[in-house]
């Protein structure tokens, strides 16, 4: 279990450039019965609400400005974390187990499985705080909702939370949240689309192209 009091979160690698998002119209909403996070949740998004009006009216302007649409952000954040404990990525790939004809090997015979990767975040302040985050990062894992890693080097896209797994801890007075979320790729395969034409009638049917020749053996 690891032991974090919450006036330790400052000194840990701060979340400014690392964070775990959803599609703006895939986000959940919290929500507790505890009165005073009502409250602040009241007041947090109304300022959340504000700026993203302050936002918007920035946008207008620049489109009106350039002529070109402003870019959108599709994602947002999926829960208030403190900070960013660690980051664990895997790529891997697999050689076809069955016996490979003519002793050829070409890279068509190797598959590449979808890509994996742990993330491990910290939660620290009141017990309401804390478990609202937790039962949000439930009904999350549960979903089958399109999140996506930010990173200093980029994002790791199209990825679905397929595990949770969490350490509640309590101590000197304080309440920590860390939890590791477990992701994967979701991989999309591409087939080509074929067009069959329909006759209406067998008069309409083109006797050139449109039947099979049969094979004639020899006489």
């Amino acid at each position: 279990m690891i032991q974090l009091a919450t006036s330790s979160l400052s000194n840990l690698m701060t979340f400014h450039d690392w964070d775990v998002q959803v599609l703006k119209s895939q986000k959940l909403e919290p929500y507790s019965d505890d009165i005073l996070w009502q409250a602040k949740h009241l007041i947090s998004s109304t300022l959340d609400w504000a700026a993203e009006q302050v936002s918007n009216a920035v946008n207008d302007a620049f489109s009106k400005i350039t002529g070109k649409k402003p870019p959108q952000e599709s994602y947002v954040s999926i829960g208030e974390f403190d900070t960013f404990i660690s980051f664990n990525g895997s790529r891997d790939s697999q050689v076809v187990q069955n016996a490979v004809e003519q002793g050829s090997f070409r890279s068509v015979n190797k598959i590449r499985k979808p890509n994996t990767c742990i993330v491990e975040l910290g939660k620290g302040g009141t017990k309401s705080d804390v478990q609202v985050l937790l039962d949000l990062l439930k009904k999350y894992q549960g979903t089958t909702f399109n999140f996506r890693i930010a990173t200093p080097f980029g994002y790791m896209e199209n990825l679905n939370l397929v595990k949770l797994e969490y350490d509640y801890s309590r101590g000197n007075g304080s309440h920590l949240l860390v939890a590791k979320l477990h992701f994967q790729e979701i991989m999309y395969g591409y087939g080509e689309a074929y067009t069959i034409k329909q006759v209406n009638s067998p008069d309409k049917t083109n006797t050139r192209d449109g039947g099979q020749i049969a094979l004639q053996g020899e006489k």
